[in-house]
Order: C-alpha cells, then structure tokens, then sequence
C-alpha cells in the first residue's frame, strides 16, 4: 500500500485502443521506501507483472509497439519517474 500523497504524477495520455474506446492512462512514481507491504495487482488488470529495470532489460522484455516511439524505451519512462520524484515538494 501507499499513501496517495506519496505519489506524483508523470504522465497522462488519452489513446484509442480499438475503434470508438478510448482510455486514459494516468502514470505515478513513488519511491518503494514509501510503500507498505509486496506489490500486488489492484482491482482493475486481470494480469500485472513487475520487474525491476534490470530484469526487464534482461528478460528481454519490450514496451508496446503502439506507443509513440520517443516512449518505447524503458529508459524515457525511468527517467520521467525519477525527474518526477525529484521535482516532490519538501514538505511531503
């Protein structure tokens, strides 16, 4: 678990999945000292894995092919969380 104010925004995106769907994707960062307890999938995904970046890169993982290619890198998205959990306010 983790307090919501622990997180910070880093990236929202609107996108359409298949033909009239659409959805909004709503990304945090949050440092893993500020959670309590194992990750665990939420309510909503019906399958989440989690890795660490350099299981991923080992594992040969790869990031979708629809994103826009500027983000398919695991890196960009790294780099977004860490600038993100940089620009926190103090007094969190």
């Amino acid at each position: 678990t983790v307090d919501p104010a622990e997180l910070s925004l880093f990236d929202v995106r609107s996108f359409e999945t298949v033909p009239g769907q659409f959805k909004t994707r709503l990304c945090y960062a949050v440092e893993r000292s500020a959670t309590d307890g194992p990750l665990r999938v939420g309510e909503e995904p019906d399958s989440v894995r989690f890795w660490s970046p350099e299981a991923f890169e080992r594992d040969g993982m790869a990031l979708s092919e629809r994103l826009p290619p500027v983000t398919r890198t695991l890196s960009w998205w790294l780099s977004k969380a860490h600038d993100a959990l940089e620009e926190r306010p103090l007094d969190r």
